[in-house]
């Protein structure tokens, strides 16, 4: 082979490449453009993409009622690897949407816990687990209706 072949096989080589990073970013441009994502922002945590793409499909997600004290309810749909950690962001979310005065979520957090059919969740904030998986465990059902409790002070 001659070195004119070897640089126009190289040539050659490189433009395929360039074509196919051309048509990847395409496709990621035009994902990013679907519904789905038009709320992402730069600070947008990767749990929250995959929980994005679970919802989006409607076979992995699974849809949670949550109560509230003044009787209403507001659905909150995760998909089924989303964290308590995402559960909890959304329903943030969707909170923010029904409710139209401001919550300190900190406060919230710190003094109310949630209840899942009727039994506590006590579920490290931080766990990487689905929640799923900590939910399934004290209940074999696949309706899930959630509500804020006090949570019992320490001090006595």
């Amino acid at each position: 082979m001659t070195v004119e072949d070897e640089v126009t096989t190289a040539k050659a080589l490189v433009n395929q490449l360039l074509r196919s990073d051309i048509e990847q970013t395409r496709f990621c441009t035009s994902e990013l453009e679907d519904a789905t994502f038009r709320g992402l922002t730069t600070r947008t945590s990767l749990d929250a993409i995959k929980n994005l793409i679970e919802v989006a499909t409607p076979a992995t997600t699974v849809k949670f009622t949550l109560h509230l004290e003044d009787g209403s309810c507001v659905i909150v749909v995760v998909g089924v690897s989303a964290t308590y950690s995402t559960l909890l962001k959304e329903i943030q979310c969707a909170l923010k949407s029904t409710v139209k005065r401001s919550i300190s979520w900190k406060y919230m957090w710190r003094h109310y816990g949630l209840e899942c059919n009727g039994v506590l969740l006590e579920i490290p904030r931080h766990a990487k687990s689905p929640v799923l998986d900590f939910i399934t465990e004290k209940h074999n059902v696949t309706d899930f209706h959630l509500r804020f409790v006090p949570r019992r002070s320490s001090k006595s």
